[in-house]
């Protein structure tokens, strides 16, 4: 595909387990972002393009789910798209991946007609530039229901304890450098085990989550700010070309493409 839109401009709003982009799509590099990401396009008729892998053939669609840690492109063609996000350690997203992704695609492609109802209260988030924490989170459970799936009660239902006290330590420290010895006192267990448990239980290595919840904690401050070297400070990271390239192999865009046109609504901590 050619690079016809590189311009992203919309509404993202951040929670602590899920995460949103509603509006116009560009381009993106090859990335690899830690969640499941669920695409579809917010107009009846619009489609938009992905491939899986630096190589692959490029796929026209109206809705698409993507594996967590799969690498790969989106061209949005200027089209309006949502993208939700989706930890891959929680419970709906295990039940998303249980029943959509459960062979070696790393991709699976989705009737549109299932999310119509939830494309019409989108476009209309579109049109008041707004989206509040309860919206989100209620959007993000209409997504499921729409999938057929029944929202949890709780991400952490399904997570080791040692997991559990190793992700809340994580994220109380994000903008520090804390080594996996000093994660696994705080679970209650060795490092070896640790690391093995982690991987296993959220698909990705604790060095890993660390940087994906610093990259989290970088957009969280575009909220308040568009000075890319406070943010990247704020983050953990050591400067604009440090917190440029993480961006781009999570993320496929650059953060100065996602501050210049788009609005960043901190739902977290609302």
């Amino acid at each position: 595909m050619s690079k016809i839109q590189e311009k992203w401009a919309g509404l993202v709003s951040l929670e602590r387990k899920r995460g949103l982009f509603v509006g116009s799509a560009g381009y993106t590099a090859t990335h690899v972002p830690h969640a499941v990401k669920i695409c579809f396009a917010v107009e009846s008729g619009d489609k938009f393009y992905f491939r899986v892998g630096a190589a692959g053939e490029w796929i026209s669609c109206e809705a698409a789910i993507i594996a967590p840690d799969q690498p790969h492109q989106i061209d949005g063609c200027g089209k309006n798209l949502a993208l939700f996000y989706l930890m891959p350690e929680t419970a709906e997203a295990q039940k998303v991946l249980e029943k959509y992704l459960n062979h070696n695609r790393g991709f699976a492609l989705i009737s549109r007609v299932a999310v119509a109802d939830l494309s019409v209260r989108l476009s209309s988030v579109l049109n008041r530039w707004c989206c509040t924490r309860d919206e989100a989170f209620d959007l993000g459970n209409h997504l499921i229901h729409s999938l057929k799936l029944s929202p949890s009660v709780s991400w952490r239902e399904s997570l080791d304890k040692r997991v559990e006290r190793a992700v809340e330590y994580i994220e109380s420290k994000v903008e520090d450098k804390i080594f996996v010895k000093d994660i696994a006192k705080i679970a209650w267990s060795s490092a070896g085990m640790l690391a093995h448990v982690f991987k296993d239980e959220t698909q990705i290595a604790v060095h890993q989550y660390q940087l994906w919840l610093k990259l989290r904690a970088a957009i969280k401050c575009m909220s308040f700010s568009k000075n890319l070297d406070y943010i990247a400070n704020a983050a953990g990271f050591f400067d604009q070309s440090h917190i440029n390239k993480h961006f781009l192999k999570m993320h496929g865009i650059l953060p100065s493409a996602l501050l210049r046109h788009s609005k960043i609504i901190n739902n977290e901590d609302a």
